[in-house]
């Protein structure tokens, strides 16, 4: 007899009336455990995938809503801190980003969101500018910024060091290129990257201010709690 055969038959009466759940056969016990398991990884899996299916959702619509405003997407992230599910976006734009900037986004996403409806529970949207030292998240973006000083941290170890500094070269076939300060070129593995920012560069900032006019944004937080 089967797990799923033994436990109907008990649930009917075929069994002993002495013969209760907690008196299931080792064999029985086990194999019923093994099917809980499973059922609960699946369950798992699930939740996971539909936690996946949802960012992405979410990063096609703020891609296009924020295109539409002459701003770009630098990275998204959704997920529950504490009670609390957060969506948070930062973005960039030619030129840089200021608080208006980071108000109008949030306005304008909060009402696309709302009508595509793709969050049904209660969450806080906030958006903000990548700041000067700006974080890098893609290969494109190691590969935009070549040029740069940037400071980069690893996941394992590589020569003995998690931490590394100096000028991005460009990244290539899943390897990022960094010249050290030693004049020596090192190829670090894209997947083995556990941060990366750019280096504060006054001389670039004051020089992308004096052609936009813009004040300083290093952050601008923009914050509205919607569908309560």
């Amino acid at each position: 007899m089967s797990c799923d055969q033994w436990v109907e038959a008990w649930k009917v009466g075929v069994t002993p009336a002495f013969f209760v759940r907690g008196s299931i056969p080792d064999e029985l016990a086990g194999e019923m455990e093994q099917q809980q398991m499973e059922a609960g990884n699946m369950t798992t899996l699930s939740k996971s995938q539909e936690r996946t299916t949802t960012t992405a959702r979410l990063q096609t619509l703020a891609r296009e809503t924020l295109a539409a405003m002459e701003l770009g997407l630098v990275n998204l992230t959704y997920r529950r801190e504490g009670s609390q599910w957060v969506l948070r976006l930062m973005i960039e734009a030619e030129g840089g980003v200021g608080l208006d900037d980071c108000a109008k986004a949030s306005t304008q996403l909060s009402a696309v969101l709302e009508a595509e409806d793709i969050i049904p529970q209660s969450y806080l949207l906030e958006v903000s500018s990548p700041g000067i030292d700006r974080p890098l998240f893609t290969e494109d973006d190691y590969r935009r910024f070549a040029g740069r000083q940037v400071n980069l941290r690893t996941h394992a170890p590589m020569a003995g060091r998690r931490q590394f500094q100096g000028v991005l070269k460009g990244c290539d076939n899943g390897q990022v290129a960094l010249r050290l300060p030693t004049g020596e070129t090192v190829n670090l593995p894209f997947n083995n990257l556990a941060s990366g920012r750019l280096e504060v560069d006054l001389d670039h900032q004051l020089s992308r201010l004096e052609h936009t006019g813009l004040t300083p944004a290093d952050n601008c937080p923009s914050e509205g709690k919607v569908r309560e």
